[in-house]
C-alpha cells in the first residue's frame, strides 16, 4: 500500500533524512461524485500536516502527496469523457430535431384537408394546434418507452445473472 503523504527533511544542509509516513481514511475525503471537492480536501489535509510537522520539528519539511495526483488525473479523465459525450451527442440531437421537424412538416402538409375541415366545423386555431401538440407528445412518449424497453432487452448485459463475490458466496 502506497502512503498518502511522505514528509522528509531533505535539505542540502541537513546530514540526515527523516521520513514520516501518514495514512488517512480515503472514504471520508474522496468522493467520485465530487472530484474538485476531493482535491480541495486532500490539499487542506496536506497543508495541515505540513504545518503541524513544521511547527513540531522547527524546520521546513517537504510534504509529498501520493494521492493528490491520482485524483487530479481522474478529474481530468472525467472532464474529457464529459466533453466527448457532448461532442458525440450534439450531432445526434440535431439530427433528431431535423428529422422531427421534417416529419411534422410532412404530416401537416398531408393533413391540410383535415385541418381545413376542422376549421370549417368551427374549431379554432388554438384547438387544432392542441390536437397536433397532443398527437406529437403522445407519439414521443410511446416512442421513448419503446426505445428504452427495446434497448434494455437487446443489451446483452441486462440478461446476465448478477456476479457473486467471494465474500457473499455460501459453501
Amino acid at each position: 500500500m502506497k502512503p498518502f503523504i511522505e514528509a522528509s527533511s531533505n535539505s542540502d544542509f541537513m546530514p540526515f533524512q527523516q521520513s514520516i509516513v501518514v495514512y488517512i481514511d480515503r472514504e471520508s475525503l474522496i468522493s467520485a461524485w465530487d472530484l474538485p471537492g476531493s482535491v480541495n480536501n486532500l490539499q487542506v489535509i496536506q497543508n495541515n500536516i505540513g504545518n503541524k510537522i513544521n511547527s513540531a520539528l522547527g524546520f521546513q519539511v517537504n510534504v509529498q502527496n501520493n494521492l493528490l495526483s491520482s485524483v487530479q488525473s481522474l478529474q481530468i479523465t472525467a472532464s474529457v469523457m464529459i466533453l466527448g459525450f457532448i461532442v458525440i451527442s450534439l450531432p445526434v440531437f440535431f439530427m433528431a430535431w431535423y428529422t422531427g421537424t421534417t416529419v411534422s412538416d410532412v404530416s401537416f402538409n398531408s393533413r391540410r384537408r383535415e385541418i381545413g375541415l376542422l376549421a370549417t366545423k368551427g374549431f379554432s386555431t388554438g384547438q387544432i394546434s392542441r390536437i397536433f401538440l397532443f398527437e406529437t407528445i403522445l407519439t414521443g412518449v410511446v416512442g421513448s418507452l419503446l426505445g428504452v424497453l427495446l434497448g434494455f432487452f437487446l443489451t446483452p448485459s441486462s440478461r446476465l445473472p448478477p456476479m457473486e463475490s467471494n465474500l457473499t458466496r455460501t459453501q
